[in-house]
């Protein structure tokens, strides 16, 4: 009678961890940073962080890495964000930061024949009339067939004085992309705290039935519009990751074929 519960036990460790997530990519940036950083912004690697520092008016800054085997596959991404320094010169319009995934090139090319890749970021910073103060969003960029944005949160400032978060403190960003069986991807992305337990605010969402099939994941961030001073960040970026789900069926398929290893077994101890 011993089997059963040996047999729940096992049944139960396997579907647990076929529900962990297997990096595919992870970089605390102890050493180095991404392959690939745009000119627009300075990208280094300090003190165990990845540091963009860029001035501009409506300046984007990007960096990425190239991530072979996500496509098809359910995946989370994460990275937590600091803000160390902001001036939003003359602005009255939102600065965002986040990160750009599926690009079909490196730079996030901003929707330009041939650059199509996913856009999810947040209003971290604003001038005294806008409106996406602590917005998130989830856009995509080049090519938008069947793309549709279900919601965009806009529900978290956290702070006073331009920033929607607080400087100095430590965020964390996530997004989702589970593929349903339509093969369609939905996306989920929201603001957390530095550890990634306690979500502020709701979570932006879309879903595209006919998904990017780009293969450069990393930051896309971009500076606000200004009429005459410029607005200049100073931002760190900490424990970027990508990892894919295993699917319910994997789990499943696992757990049938555990279950007969351990039949197998008994009886031949029989």
């Amino acid at each position: 009678m011993k089997i059963l519960p040996l047999v729940f036990q096992s049944i139960l460790s396997v579907a647990l961890l076929g529900h962990a997530r297997a990096a595919m990519y992870q970089n605390d940036f102890s050493t180095t940073g991404f392959t690939t950083e745009n000119d627009s912004g300075d990208w280094t690697v300090s003190a165990g962080a990845y540091q963009d520092v860029y001035t501009g008016n409506n300046t984007v800054s990007s960096a990425s890495v190239e991530i072979v085997g996500v496509n098809g596959t359910s995946f989370t991404m994460s990275s937590q964000f600091t803000i160390n320094s902001y001036n939003p010169g003359t602005t009255s319009s939102a600065s965002t930061l986040g990160f750009g995934l599926m690009g079909a090139d490196s730079d996030f090319g901003g929707g330009s024949s041939g650059t199509a890749y996913y856009l999810a970021d947040f209003g971290y910073a604003y001038g005294t009339s806008a409106s996406t103060k602590g917005g998130l969003r989830i856009l995509a960029l080049g090519d938008a067939s069947g793309f549709t944005s279900t919601a965009t949160s806009n529900n978290f400032d956290g702070n006073t004085a331009n920033l929607a978060v607080t400087e100095d403190e430590t965020y964390t960003l996530k997004l989702t992309g589970t593929y349903n069986g339509s093969g369609h991807l939905e996306l989920s992305f929201g603001l957390f705290d530095s550890t990634g337990t306690t979500q502020f605010g709701s979570s932006a969402t879309a879903i595209d039935t006919t998904p990017l099939l780009g293969t450069h994941f990393g930051y896309r961030n971009r500076t606000a519009s200004n009429s005459s001073s410029a607005t200049n960040l100073n931002a760190s970026f900490d424990n970027f990751s990508v990892a894919t789900i295993p699917e319910p069926s994997t789990v499943v398929l696992s757990s049938i074929v555990m279950l007969g290893f351990l039949i197998f077994g008994r009886r031949r101890m029989s």
